[in-house]
């Protein structure tokens, strides 16, 4: 059976329910998961697992406004997730990838500064291999962060994440992570329409965010070193700012 879509496969259902009760009070009847909620720290991913495996699964003593009291809300979240466009893993303490959305699968199969090594996560490169395994052992309910460089030189790998489940013997964690580089460009929110930017002035503002000069933009989008000035007085103008320092402050909010 297929977790997420990276890992274990053929693994019977017991194996599923063991590595649950490391976390939550549940038992097996059938081909149907008990699970005690009462103490709040069951994790969806043995509901998720077991679903994928056709199990049918019952949660007990849930808190009635509670994620858990509506199975169809949990679903849907894990849906959400699944098709957000950030990559995001769940893994143990150990590394053992439990999940990824597709995002994450993409990044994992393409490579980097991270991939999967029979079925655990692992650092490409030597030092950051060794950034990672601190980061996974230090992360617990407070977010945490580690950069992993990338082999080739070019920007690094940023994750951040949190324990989101488990106690100190057994943690559950989740991971998101996006890389830097030439490759990446940081998604915006609506500034154009917030502040009325015509389309060549919202593509200015996309280059000048991306750290490009006046003289680089006009050879990019094929203008005059004047016609690209005025786009730029003209953004200033509507975004009532006077220095890059004061845009790239104004635009942060809106990022994605």
């Amino acid at each position: 059976a297929q977790v997420g879509r990276l890992t274990r496969t053929e693994q019977p259902v017991e194996s599923y329910a063991a590595h649950l009760r490391e976390s939550c009070p549940c038992r097996l009847d059938g081909m149907r998961l008990v699970v005690d909620c009462a103490n709040g720290s069951a994790s969806y991913l043995g509901p998720r697992v077991l679903s994928e495996l056709g199990a049918e699964v019952i949660s007990l003593n849930a808190q009635p406004d509670g994620p858990a009291a509506d199975p169809l809300a949990a679903r849907l979240a894990l849906n959400w997730l699944g098709a957000d466009a950030s990559p995001r893993l769940i893994c143990t303490q150990s590394c053992a990838l439990l999940w990824t959305n597709d995002a994450g699968q993409e990044a994992l199969v393409r490579g980097g500064a991270l991939e999967l090594r029979d079925g655990l996560l692992q650092a490409v490169e030597r030092n950051g291999q060794y950034l990672f395994a601190k980061f996974v052992a230090d992360l617990g309910p407070l977010p945490g962060s580690v950069a992993l460089p990338f082999p080739d030189g070019d920007g690094h790998l940023l994750l951040r994440g949190r324990q989101i489940g488990g106690d100190s013997e057994a943690r559950y964690l989740g991971i998101a992570f996006h890389p830097t580089g030439s490759g990446f460009r940081a998604l915006y929110a609506d500034l154009d329409k917030v502040y009325q930017l015509t389309p060549a002035e919202y593509r200015v503002l996309g280059e000048l965010i991306d750290g490009r000069t006046a003289d680089a933009i006009a050879r990019l989008m094929k203008l005059s070193i004047e016609t690209v000035r005025s786009h730029i007085r003209h953004i200033y103008a509507k975004l009532r700012v006077s220095s890059r320092e004061e845009l790239f402050s104004k635009i942060s909010p809106f990022r994605l």
